[in-house]
């Protein structure tokens, strides 16, 4: 019978970490699985700074080319590095490609001696006309809405079937549908259009929508080959308890469309309550 366990780490965003752990084999192996999860929490940020000092990116370094970039277009620098990361997702490819030009030559323009700053200002320049054109936030905020992702997925071929349970799981705890990583495997990939097709709160991650294998991670055993390997890797997890466990069951038959297990006796099974035989 597999054993589910769980540790959590949080800051301002929630990190848990799921493991299974199958029984043993004829060779001492305990086969395992292992789910990792992030939970961010809602976000809201200015798009827009007009301050004459604007927003330093990086507290630690002397020049931020973010905030030169906020002072000479007024688009803060939280949403210049937001578009940024959208364009590595797969988002706004365009806004980013031209954001991160952007950036980069103010950098250059800032690390290049006197001889040099005439021509890496004029094309400083022309990036900053052409985003100031482009990239024209119609909103004064952005909100991000909180968003639970699983960033990692490995297990056993043998407690395949564990992965949705702990899904479940993870959908009782944050009652939002689940975002698959953007990087997904082989066994990854058609677990998650699997766990979509059979109606499921999934949803592909924003680089990644369709559920596509498009890394080549070696499927196949994943196990604890000693005693030794299994508490040095399960330190600081806490088994959940099996009712949790039954809960999570019944929580992902109700997702399925299913009714839930009762779990009850068969001598408490179609009874008549007394005076009520005939009904």
């Amino acid at each position: 019978m597999a054993r589910y366990y769980k540790k959590t780490f949080e800051l301002l965003d929630k990190y848990d970490s799921y493991m299974v752990t199958g029984k043993e084999d004829s060779r001492g192996f305990t086969p395992a699985a292992n789910l990792e999860v992030t939970s961010t929490r809602e976000r809201n940020y200015p798009n827009f700074d007009f301050s004459k000092e604007g927003f330093t990116h990086d507290i630690w370094s002397s020049y931020d080319p973010f905030s030169t970039v906020t002072k000479n277009t007024g688009l803060s620098s939280h949403y210049l590095s937001e578009q940024i990361l959208n364009n590595m997702d797969g988002r706004n490819s365009n806004n980013g490609d031209l954001i991160s030009k952007t950036v980069s030559d103010a950098e250059d323009h800032e690390s290049y001696d006197n001889d040099r700053k005439w021509k890496t200002g004029i094309e400083y320049a022309k990036s900053v006309s052409k985003l100031k054109k482009t990239v024209r936030p119609t909103e004064l905020f952005t909100t991000e809405p909180r968003k639970t992702t699983i960033t990692s997925a490995v297990f056993d071929p043998s407690l395949k079937h564990a992965m949705p349970i702990v899904g479940a799981m993870v959908h009782q705890e944050h009652g939002i549908p689940i975002t698959a990583d953007e990087s997904l495997s082989t066994a990854s990939s058609k677990l998650a259009r699997n766990a979509q097709k059979k109606g499921l709160p999934v949803m592909g991650h924003e680089g990644n929508p369709t559920f596509q294998q498009n890394n080549y991670a070696s499927g196949g055993d994943f196990y604890f080959s000693d005693q030794e390997e299994r508490d040095e890797v399960m330190d600081d997890f806490v088994e959940i308890h099996p009712d949790k466990v039954r809960e999570a069951k019944n929580h992902l038959r109700g997702l399925l469309g299913r009714e839930p297990k009762q779990h009850m006796s068969n001598q408490f099974k179609n009874v008549p309550l007394p005076g009520m035989e005939g009904f």
